[in-house]
């Protein structure tokens, strides 16, 4: 039977370990550019887009599609961006805009789209939120 110190330094290995691996995963984040969120739970890594086809390709892959909520447009073409996903309530206050027009209100606003690509679970997530540019690299 082991003692109680060889217990305790058994312990005191196993959460160094842990700590060593949540360690890895945020370093590996920040080399990748991208922006470690943790929890008790579970840890979610999202990342700034700004890059057009990056982000078309993130959307893309969710079935989201460009789009404007309706009555925020103005006559120079701007309005409140959003993406629209399949399912979800944009129906009624989404207006679908072609992505070469979301992409210069983008620039315009000098905005970046924080994503996050999985769940906690591992599923594909949709998470999305537009901030400014200077804001998303503080």
């Amino acid at each position: 039977m082991p003692s109680a110190a060889t217990n305790v330094r058994r312990r005191h290995t196993a959460v160094a370990q842990g700590v060593a691996h949540e360690l890895r995963t945020i370093l590996a984040a920040k080399v990748n550019g991208d922006r470690v969120m943790a929890s008790k739970a579970s840890k979610r890594v999202q990342r700034n887009l700004t890059d057009h086809e990056e982000i078309r390709e993130w959307a893309e892959a969710r079935q989201a599609t460009p789009s404007c909520v309706k009555g925020t447009e103005g006559k120079d073409g701007a309005c409140l961006l959003r993406l629209d996903f399949p399912g979800y309530s944009g129906e009624q206050s989404l207006q679908p805009i072609e992505w070469d027009q979301w992409f210069e209100v983008f620039d315009q606003r000098g905005l970046a789209l924080i994503v996050e690509d999985k769940m906690a679970d591992g599923k594909p997530s949709n998470f999305n939120k537009l901030v400014s540019r200077s804001s998303a690299n503080a």
